[in-house]
This record gives structure tokens, C-alpha cells and sequence, in this order.
């Protein structure tokens, strides 16, 4: 693979372990530890689902990664929408979610169009900068959100 194009990959596969989640429910507000505590183990979860997804090891193996994360995603982005997040968090809260599905449409579109035989070079070097965008927007959320293992590389 080139040079360019696996960087371009590795970065849409750390995307993937990127986004500050978590679980729970409830009609009530998390507390700030409970919020940190449950979107970190969220984090640990759904890093360890994309770590059983192999690495691409050559252009035919990147629409299988990217089909196999998406579901992830999904998932990630749902449980993030059941959560209460206390209130100094609510807006960040807010803004990954919309990132989150951000990366999602743009990754079932990139999927779309290299099945419809659009060379992947050129998606990938369109998409890049958008989703590098969105990874270092998350990686700050997640920093100023006290999380230790949300928005980190894994």
C-alpha cells in the first residue's frame, strides 16, 4: 500500500476507537465521576470490539474494516444518546454525539463509493482531512471532560 494511503488509513482506523461514550439511563443527570466512570468503560468496550476487527493489510481489506466499525459506531452513538450527562457536560456531550454520527455518514459513504468502483486513493485523501478534524475535536472534548480512556488512541 502507499505511503500515503496507509497513513490515510491508519487515521480512519484510530477514528474508530475515538469518541468520548457512555451507558446508562435514568430521568436523572450523571454525576461528573459517573459520567467519566461509565464513558470510560464504554470506551474500553467498544475500543475492544474495533480491536477484534483486523488491520488493513492491503487496499482489499479497508471496506471490510469499515463495514465491520460502522455497527460499532452505531452503538457507540446510541448509548451516548441514553445518557444524561450532568449539566457542565451536556453541550460537549451534545457536540460528540453530532461527530460521532458525522464520522459514521462518512464512513458509510466512502464504503458506498468504493463499491460503486470510485478508486480509494482519492477517497481517502478527500475524506482524511474531515475525519482528522473530527479526531482531534473529540480528543479535546475528551480532555476537557476529565476521561482517561475516551478520545485517547488505543
Amino acid at each position: 500500500m502507499p505511503p500515503a494511503l496507509a497513513r490515510a488509513a491508519l487515521a480512519i482506523a484510530l477514528l474508530f476507537v475515538l469518541g468520548t461514550a457512555a451507558c446508562g439511563s435514568g430521568s436523572e443527570p450523571l454525576t461528573v465521576d459517573e459520567y467519566r466512570e461509565q464513558a470510560d468503560e464504554i470506551c474500553r468496550v467498544s475500543a475492544a470490539a474495533l480491536g477484534e476487527i483486523s488491520d488493513p493489510q492491503g487496499l482489499r481489506d479497508i471496506v471490510p474494516a469499515l463495514t465491520q466499525a460502522s455497527p460499532i459506531l452505531e452503538t457507540l452513538a446510541d448509548d451516548l444518546e441514553g445518557i444524561d450527562a450532568p449539566d457542565e457536560f451536556a453541550e460537549s456531550h451534545d457536540e460528540v454525539i453530532a461527530l460521532l454520527r458525522e464520522q459514521i455518514e462518512i464512513t458509510i459513504d466512502a464504503v458506498a463509493r468504493i463499491e460503486d468502483g470510485e478508486p480509494l486513493g482519492s477517497i481517502i485523501e478527500q475524506i482524511s482531512p474531515r475525519l482528522e478534524q473530527i479526531e482531534d475535536a473529540t480528543d479535546a472534548t475528551a480532555t476537557e471532560l476529565g476521561l482517561t480512556v475516551c478520545g485517547r488512541d488505543a
